[in-house]
């Protein structure tokens, strides 16, 4: 393995052992297949799309464009994380892009496109070229419309975060060609209409968070095959009926939240948590805190004891007076001291900065700015000749054709 394959995997790591990240399963392309073999040409192509990007979406007002538009490597412009010359990550998320997204970033055969946090507007149909995407995260954005039901041509597509715009109109039956969807979050839309009857029959599908919005039916018909997920979230939305016994009483089911849909609460359970050592907590729930993000997150896990105990660990965050605290005594120990730091981190941004944490989603990007520190300092941390792994298991599955 080369080192900036190294690099990609406890970049991984290093979010995880935060508390605050999961470990996203990241398919190692044939190089031959996804990046081609002229790499000159393929730089000529990354510095077109890049260029269009910043000009589209006003990169001179970005909180950051270190790099950008000079001849430095593309490795030394902001947000661009790589791997032997290839690009796999671009990661603006919370950088102040406004605009619309160019046809050119189609070009980036890359892995990754984080653009959370921005005020993108437009639609997102042109993506559909990009056959090497795992990981689109849109969410807190301006796009509008219908989802293009072309997003599922993406088969490639492990995480899907649409989450906090305004999208409209039913979820694409297309859709649920996306056999190696992990995880799929678009709550706080205007959705409407019935789930496709075949969403939680994709196989890899884990976690499904669709609150705050209009969608309808009946929950026994269409959520039944849910009870393989480990997340499911539909809470404030317009579902009926009973219901079914199968999503209660899974094994699998960690998180259920049905709150807010035409079911009598009285008579039946719409909201559970079944993870050990921490009871039902519903006035938690709503709340910038760690069980709310939590509620609404799209990150992976690929294994049940790390899930439980990020669970624990963001457990014990919750927000006074804006900012940070945790309650130590209910942090894992092996966790402990990543969640001090994180708290410390957070809160002394907060405070340099004058600004404080008044929603769910200002906790959100808090929390993604402090992994993206701590990631950043282990990597730049890690020695040229040595890599030292925490003994922390994991695989990465291949992709279903």
């Amino acid at each position: 393995m080369t080192l900036e394959s190294k690099k990609l995997l406890l970049s991984h790591i290093a979010i995880a052992i935060l508390a605050v990240g999961g470990i996203f399963s990241f398919e190692i392309f044939n190089n031959t297949k996804a990046w081609g073999n002229d790499q000159e040409r393929t730089e000529k192509r990354y510095r077109e799309a890049l260029e269009a990007l910043y000009h589209a979406t006003g990169g001179d007002d970005w909180h950051r464009n270190d790099g950008w538009l000079t001849d430095a490597p593309l490795e030394d412009w902001y947000g661009l994380r790589m791997s032997d010359g290839r690009i796999t990550h671009l990661e603006l998320d919370d950088n102040n892009l406004i605009g619309e997204l160019p046809r050119e970033v189609k070009k980036l055969d890359l892995y990754s496109l984080d653009f959370r946090w921005n005020s993108i507007s437009g639609g997102l149909a042109h993506l559909k070229k990009m056959k090497t995407l795992g990981e689109l995260l849109v969410s807190a954005n301006n796009f509008g419309g219908r989802i293009p039901s072309s997003l599922g041509n993406i088969t490639s597509l492990r995480r899907l975060d649409l989450s906090n715009n305004r999208f409209t109109g039913k979820i694409p039956n297309r859709l649920t060609r996306l056999k190696n969807l992990a995880s799929f979050a678009a709550h706080s839309n205007n959705l409407t209409g019935e789930l496709p009857r075949k969403l939680c029959d994709l196989p890899e599908l884990q976690r499904l968070v669709l609150s705050d919005n209009e969608l309808s039916g009946s929950i026994a018909d269409t959520l039944a095959k849910c009870a393989k997920l480990h997340l499911l979230n539909l809470a404030n939305n317009q579902f009926e009926g009973n219901v079914p016994a199968e999503l209660t009483s899974s094994e699998n089911l960690k998180w259920l939240d049905l709150r807010g849909n035409e079911i009598d609460e009285e008579q039946q359970i719409v909201f559970q948590m079944n993870y050990v050592g921490i009871p039902n907590q519903l006035n938690r729930i709503g709340e910038p805190n760690g069980l709310t993000m939590w509620s609404r997150d799209s990150r992976i896990f690929l294994s049940e004891e790390h899930q439980l105990v990020v669970v624990q660990s963001l457990n014990a965050i919750s927000i006074k007076d804006g900012l940070i605290e945790v309650s130590e005594a209910t942090v894992p120990s092996s966790t402990l001291d990543q969640t001090i730091d994180l708290k410390e981190f957070v809160n002394s941004h907060l405070l340099s900065s004058d600004t404080r944490i008044n929603t769910i989603v200002d906790f959100e990007r808090m929390m993604a700015k402090a992994a993206k520190h701590f990631l950043t300092k282990t990597l730049e941390g890690m020695d040229s000749n040595v890599i030292s792994l925490p003994d922390f298991y994991f695989e990465l599955g291949p992709l279903r054709p």
